[in-house]
């Protein structure tokens, strides 16, 4: 298999990974440390706080009646916080959480480094603390995502694809490396072209987007100046989406025998219903919205009441068309 890179003034290949990623690894338990922790008093009362940063997802809207439903059968009042997709507010935010110490919070990350003083005033107000996705020292718990997988199986689909269609991908990667979860889903994806040594992967172009604005105005150029492109990967699917509209912008076949791949991952609503529609928008990379929900309730739950969870890892499941299980994640995806 040649596995090739081309290089041109719009063109930014990473050539290599952080050997380190600070705080966020693919699997593995959180450092629970005891330290001023075992100097206060716990809260008796039934209440957990979710931190999820990114306010602005759609995905939160999505997750939010899910977690709730969890938290009224077990027995919890449950409370978002509104981080408004700034690492400093979520700072913030959870520094007032500790001075209030309540009694657990689950902690999606946006900037490690920016709420890890925040994660140790919570520990010193005996404040059980679940890290989400990103892993955060000195947490009780952690829910964890195969990221490297996510974009893994998104790719070996589409090479997949690629060989049953006789197809040499020429491929575009939006990817967005300025997250530590987007450098794991990026080495999934690289990994994943290198699947069949029967099919020769010539990535095109590999951008980094920081917003789906962002992917949409990429997409748009390196598109019009590569016509030659046949497989789009993304970091998330809203990226990917993107990229879909710019070749439709472009006048581009995206028809159902159009000789182009598109796919992203996450799952989003928007992706299943394209899955649906039967057209160049061929797979994602998924996790169920409904175990997302409820695991940033059951987790931490599970640590006031005693129990020790340890790392539980949610699951990804590519999904391609015609994929039966698409209507269950869909259903999931749209409840509430």
């Amino acid at each position: 298999m040649k596995f090739l890179l081309r290089r041109s003034a719009t063109t930014l290949v990473v050539l290599a990974l952080a050997g380190t990623l600070t705080a966020c690894v693919e699997s593995g338990q959180g450092s629970s440390t005891d330290g001023k922790a075992s100097d206060c008093t716990p809260s008796d009362a039934k209440e957990i706080y979710i931190s999820f940063g990114y306010d602005n997802n759609p995905i939160v809207a999505t997750l939010k009646p899910h977690s709730f439903a969890e938290a009224q059968k077990r027995g919890y009042k449950l409370t978002w916080t509104n981080d408004a997709d700034k690492a400093e507010t979520q700072a913030s935010n959870l520094q007032a959480l500790a001075a209030q110490k309540v009694p657990a919070v689950s902690i999606f990350a946006l900037d490690t480094n920016a709420v890890t003083p925040a994660v140790e005033q919570l520990r010193e107000a005996c404040t059980k603390v679940v890290s989400y996705a990103g892993e955060l020292e000195g947490t009780d718990a952690h829910i964890g995502l195969s990221l490297v997988e996510s974009g893994r199986i998104l790719t070996e689909g589409a090479v997949a694809w690629a060989k049953e269609n006789g197809i040499s991908p020429k491929v575009l990667i939006i990817n967005n490396n300025d997250l530590a979860p987007g450098k794991l889903r990026y080495k999934g994806l690289l990994e994943g072209l290198k699947s069949d040594p029967d099919v020769d992967v010539e990535i095109v172009s590999d951008q980094k987007a920081a917003t789906d604005a962002e992917a949409a105005s990429l997409s748009q150029q390196v598109l019009q100046a590569n016509p030659d492109i046949n497989v789009i990967v993304a970091f998330n699917d809203n990226y990917a989406l993107a990229a879909l509209q710019a070749m439709r912008n472009l006048g581009r076949d995206t028809g159902p025998n159009a000789k182009l791949w598109v796919g992203g991952i996450d799952g989003s609503i928007q992706a299943l219903e394209e899955l649906k529609k039967n057209n160049a928008y061929r797979g994602s990379s998924a996790v169920d919205m409904k175990e997302v929900g409820s695991a940033l309730v059951d987790i931490p739950a599970d640590v006031l009441e005693g129990k020790d969870p340890g790392t539980y890892e949610l699951p990804y499941v590519f999904l391609p068309q015609g994929d039966p299980r698409i209507d269950q994640f869909l259903a999931n995806a749209t409840a509430g």
